[in-house]
């Protein structure tokens, strides 16, 4: 059975946006390598994040500005059919960061419950933001 696409959106080119970058991020990745002491006796040293309320407050934005920027890429509302787009579009994106963030808390608790790890706050947030991006589709 084939993927069908017919109905997919590509909000402002996120698709070459977002594909050329993560080209470009390995290419560079693979010239300049390893961030400098990231790993330590053969372990890999944590960066901790430096100011947590900003990292939180940088996620709680990014949510945010999601519904105007994907909202306003699908069209206008000037009739029922695309206003249903749009608001079809805002629900997808609510539901997807949502989603994101239940998983990702549950896998923490679950990971601290069960394998007696703790984790970090940003690293939490980090993970919410990226798991959303999975469920745009």
């Amino acid at each position: 059975m084939a993927l069908d696409i017919s109905s997919m959106h590509d909000l402002a080119g996120s698709t070459v946006i977002h594909s050329t970058g993560g080209w470009a991020l390995l290419a560079a990745i693979m010239i300049i390598g390893n961030r400098h002491d990231r790993f330590k006796n053969g372990k890999i040293k944590v960066i901790p994040a430096s100011n947590i309320p900003l990292v939180a407050l940088e996620a709680f934005l990014l949510w945010i500005g999601w519904f105007g920027f994907k909202g306003g890429s699908v069209g206008s509302i000037s009739s029922k059919e695309s206003a249903d787009t749009v608001a079809l579009t805002i629900m997808n994106t609510n539901t997807a960061g949502l989603a994101g963030a239940i998983i990702v808390v549950s896998s923490t608790i679950s990971n601290m419950v069960y394998g007696g790890r703790r984790q970090s706050v940003s690293l939490v947030i980090h993970r919410s933001w990226h798991t959303s991006k999975v469920f745009w589709l």
